[in-house]
């Protein structure tokens, strides 16, 4: 069976390959930042297999020199829909040479049911979150906010229009 019709949709382009493998491994959060900042090299990176939650291995058809646009839908384990959290993203092919990194090609993945409208100023910061797929805002939903080292500077939780307001932040 296929995907689900709910099953968020990606796409990869290439080209000059008879097949191109991929594989979606679910992450922490701190995995992601750490991916984030550089302190894991990202394609160096090799998540365990106990992580692995989709993979498929596609045949290309493309002529010489020319661009593959291929759609795909990855799933958890069950066949559903993917659900919130962070994930890694590898593409690989026997025909591409890349020596010195574990995959061709390697994409960080945020997935998520919210979504988040964020200003800020040097020392205040307002979030207003609400559903991605009905725009209803989300009341109730504890946010932190981090500065550009991933150290949290604030937190608090959304009103009922989904608005949170942090002020003196450093």
């Amino acid at each position: 069976a296929g995907a689900p019709e709910s099953a968020q949709v990606f796409y990869a382009v290439y080209r000059n390959v008879k097949s191109v493998s991929f594989k979606l491994f679910q992450i922490t959060a701190d995995t992601f930042i750490h991916l984030q900042d550089g302190t894991l090299p990202q394609y160096n990176y090799t998540p365990t297999a106990d992580k692995l939650v989709w993979s498929s291995s596609q045949s290309s058809d493309g002529a010489l020199n020319e661009l593959v646009l291929k759609s795909f839908r990855p799933t958890m384990k069950d066949g559903s829909a993917l659900a919130p959290g962070f994930y890694f993203l590898a593409m690989d092919s026997h025909q591409v040479d890349h020596q010195g990194s574990t995959y061709v090609d390697t994409r960080l993945l945020v997935v998520s049911t919210a979504n988040a409208a964020f200003k800020t100023t040097g020392s205040e910061a307002l979030t207003w979150l609400t559903d991605l797929q009905t725009g209803t805002p989300l009341a109730g939903v504890s946010l932190s906010v981090y500065d550009q080292d991933f150290h949290p500077i604030g937190s608090g939780q959304t009103d009922a229009n989904g608005l949170v307001y942090l002020d003196q932040l450093p």
